[in-house]
């Protein structure tokens, strides 16, 4: 199955690398304004999302929230470079996130968290289809 990954950053270089890094494994969407991610959001089903926490227009927790209501079974990740109490109890309270990882990121924490996320996507989906 092709399982897909919406990351949404407003830095290109986190991008570019997420992309190279895990392209092979995922079909990798990465998208630096969060306004056109929630486009996205709207017109497909992705099986995670990752978002940074602090960009211009929308937050993570905004963008993630909005993908909850949107697509519950899809998996949703916050980032941050910046440590702040306030967003990682919003981020579980209001978008109901699967992780949170401060950046910068390790390749194999991510790998062993999207293969965990993945597993999760396909349980929320039978327990929704029950």
């Amino acid at each position: 199955m092709n399982y897909s990954v919406l990351i949404v950053d407003d830095e290109e270089a986190n991008l570019s690398l997420f992309k190279m890094v895990f392209a092979e494994e995922f079909e990798v969407v990465a998208v630096s304004n969060p306004v056109e991610a929630k486009k996205m959001i709207e017109n497909r089903e992705f099986t995670i999302i990752i978002s940074d926490q602090r960009m211009p227009e929308l937050t993570g927790v905004e963008l993630l929230t909005f993908a909850k209501e949107k697509s519950p079974a899809t998996i949703r990740i916050l980032m941050s470079g910046f440590k702040d109490i306030g967003d990682t109890i919003d981020a579980i309270n209001l978008a109901h996130v699967y992780r949170y990882f401060q950046k910068p990121w390790s390749k194999s924490e991510i790998q062993k968290v999207l293969q965990e996320a993945v597993h999760e996507h396909e349980f929320m989906k039978k327990m929704m289809n029950e």
